[in-house]
């Protein structure tokens, strides 16, 4: 195994084990997306003492399927 094939190993890019697809390549079994996600902010508060997280998150979305009703956030 030389350096770069150690190095690039983990990564995933064309170095190591070419996961990643070149542009034009038709996309295949990927999962709907009906909504497209603008811009995400988050605002944490971290308790170290406590051992707790608070916080906020303003989600900007549009919807891009019209038969989309729903967007579940998990």
């Amino acid at each position: 195994m030389t350096a770069s094939q150690r190095l690039h190993e983990g990564c995933g890019c064309a170095l190591g084990r070419g996961n990643f697809s070149l542009a034009g390549t038709e996309r295949k079994y990927e999962r709907s997306r009906p909504y497209r996600i603008e811009h995400l902010f988050v605002d944490l508060v971290l308790d170290f003492e406590t051992k707790s997280v608070r916080g906020r998150a303003v989600l900007d979305f549009q919807r891009v399927a019209p038969e989309a009703s729903r967007l579940p956030l998990q």
